[in-house]
């Protein structure tokens, strides 16, 4: 739908109602309007029911220019999600990442008590994405990685793992979270010789964030972005989420087992188990949001996956 001037709150851009009136001094248009200096039309799309989901805007110029994209946050939830991705678009590197373009951060404020973030538009080759297919950008993922710095320690000691603890702790008690705790700390102990190498990741690399333009990866959607996690999560998501997402829990681990396949088996092991454990954290904080019921059954569905994980990389049974 595109607006001439919405002039209500972020709210009402979901779609159980949404409201297009008049200009106001205060209305969405005028913000962006005054963000980019230069008048703004914008189209938006909201899509399927998620606990993440959110307004994400088109921003075009007078002329039909395409100027960008801005997100907005409508609950603390989502306010968080956009907020950290400016945080994440600030903290990459300013001299760029070897083979990939991300967005630059055009501006960052709040309209109506809600984050607003402004990013510029990428703009993938559908022919070139279509050539290239899903073959993981595994040269790609090793730069952003790297990005930043990498470091080595094991697990326990890493400030990323404590994190992730002390967020798993603080998650209102429940059968969920004490079978999520008992599975990381089989994960510390199992595996508590191993170094991890540490830097950053993407947090959601799967086809539908990326693109392809002139031999350049384009890469979007920096909402999950994190430095100090283990090298090789993104690829692990990656594999996971290729063709498509999946709610087989069978399936997923079969997947999983194909990713990282340049790894020790016993690293390898380790860093899957690790993506497990991130991403069912990462479920069961969003089941406990406003819309979490929509995320509830993932999280549970998850958390299986990464007890069936530790089953199958138990003394004998350890795989790649």
């Amino acid at each position: 739908m595109s607006a001439l001037a919405v002039a209500a709150g972020p709210r009402v851009l979901l779609p159980h109602r949404v409201v297009v009136s008049g200009s106001t001094a205060d209305s969405l248009r005028d913000h962006l309007s005054a963000a980019l200096g230069r008048p703004v039309s914008f189209g938006f799309g909201i899509g399927t029911a998620r606990a993440n989901r959110k307004p994400v805007l088109a921003l075009f110029g007078t002329d039909g220019s395409r100027l960008g994209f801005a997100k907005i946050g409508v609950d603390p939830f989502t306010d968080d999600q956009v907020t950290r991705e400016m945080h994440a678009l600030q903290e990459l590197p300013r001299d760029g990442i070897e083979g990939v373009q991300t967005p630059a951060l055009l501006d960052f404020d709040t309209w109506n008590e809600h984050p607003v973030l402004v990013i510029s538009a990428l703009e993938p080759s559908p022919w070139e994405t279509a050539r290239r297919g899903t073959q993981p950008p595994h040269t790609q993922m090793e730069a952003l990685g790297g990005a930043l710095g990498v470091s080595e320690a094991p697990l326990s000691g890493s400030p990323w793992w404590e994190t992730i603890t002390e967020t798993v702790t603080e998650l209102p008690p429940g059968q969920e979270r004490s079978d999520l705790l008992e599975a990381m700390e089989v994960v510390s102990t199992r595996w508590s010789g191993l170094g991890l190498r540490l830097g950053a990741w993407h947090g959601d690399w799967t086809p539908w964030n990326m693109g392809w333009s002139r031999g350049q990866l384009l890469l979007w959607d920096f909402e999950r972005f994190e430095v100090g996690a283990p090298i090789g999560l993104d690829a692990c998501h990656y594999a996971v989420s290729v063709p498509s997402p999946t709610d087989d829990p069978d399936e997923i681990l079969r997947r999983l087992e194909g990713a990282l396949p340049r790894h020790d088996p016993a690293l390898a092991a380790l860093v899957k188990a690790v993506y497990l454990v991130a991403i069912t954290s990462r479920y069961q904080v969003a089941a406990h949001s406003e819309n979490g019921r929509l995320i509830a059954p993932r999280a549970t569905m998850m958390t299986q996956c990464l007890e069936g994980w530790l089953t199958k990389t138990a003394v004998g049974g350890v795989r790649s």
